[in-house]
This record gives structure tokens, C-alpha cells and sequence, in this order.
């Protein structure tokens, strides 16, 4: 797939970092995360990727998310 990892702090936008980004000149990053977790400490999973989305969409990025439940081969290859 034609994504490169990032989310070690490789590639910002306005202080926020994705997992990955597209390599193929593309403007799509991709989010994974945990439900729990983003619930704990976020407080509403929504309100989290409403900012997201309105961040990098100023800039014309189309961000994709992926919680736990979505990560399996068949689910990412037909969504990426």
C-alpha cells in the first residue's frame, strides 16, 4: 500500500501528527486508534475527529480513520 508511517513525529499538521500518510502524492492521512483510549482521554470520539477532520481539511487533506474493530486486511484494502 502506498502509506508511510509518521506517527512518530515525522509529519505534522498545525501540531497534529497522524499515523500515516499517503506516499503516492496524495493528500490522505490515516488515524488508528483504540475506542477506549480516545474515550479516556478525549472524552467523545466524534468531538476528536471533528477537529482532525476540520485541521487537515484547511489544508485540503482527506483523513481516514480506523478504530480496533476495522483493522483486518480485507477492511483496509477496501477502504484504502
Amino acid at each position: 500500500l502506498p502509506y508511510k508511517f509518521v506517527g512518530n513525529g515525522k509529519f505534522f499538521i498545525e501540531n497534529k501528527c497522524p499515523d500515516f500518510i499517503n506516499i503516492n502524492g496524495e493528500k490522505i492521512p490515516i488515524e488508528v486508534y483504540y475506542r477506549k483510549h480516545k474515550q479516556m482521554f478525549k472524552g467523545n470520539i466524534e468531538a476528536w475527529k471533528n477537529e482532525r477532520l476540520e485541521i487537515f481539511g484547511k489544508y485540503g487533506w482527506k483523513l481516514l480513520f480506523f478504530d480496533e474493530t476495522q483493522i483486518n486486511e480485507d477492511n483496509l484494502l477496501n477502504n484504502l
